[in-house]
């Protein structure tokens, strides 16, 4: 089964906020925790961009979402930067290289991704 895993982007307090997977009778919901405290469903507003976990780490074990800025290594050597999208059924540029031959170097928002659990 796929891990499903979401991050959202507030662009309000300039910060990521990383999904917590909470399971219902009828129902699958996914909370945002410290921010959302269990009121809202996925996005608060229009401040709020949600971004989906690919399955993939890159070469140095960071989960790889879309909006990720990826640096593609051949030869041990970069050669491109790319972000990270959804696109007809598959995660570009993802879907076409080992996770060894990704580093994530950024993201959209121009901020590090070192705040993931």
């Amino acid at each position: 089964m796929k891990e499903i895993k979401l991050r959202k982007y507030n662009q309000g307090l300039n910060q990521f906020f990383y999904s917590t997977r909470l399971e219902g009778e009828n129902e699958l919901r996914f909370n945002f925790s410290p921010f959302d405290e269990g009121s809202s469903w996925i996005a608060n507003g229009p401040l709020s961009k949600i971004m989906m976990y690919t399955g993939v780490n890159d070469q140095n074990g960071k989960k790889i979402y879309e909006g990720d800025i990826v640096q593609i290594i051949h030869d041990q050597k970069p050669v491109i930067k790319q972000t990270v999208r959804f696109n007809h059924g598959k995660f570009i540029p993802v879907c076409d290289y080992r996770s060894t031959e990704l580093r994530i170097v950024g993201n959209v928002f121009s901020l590090k991704n070192d705040g993931e659990p």
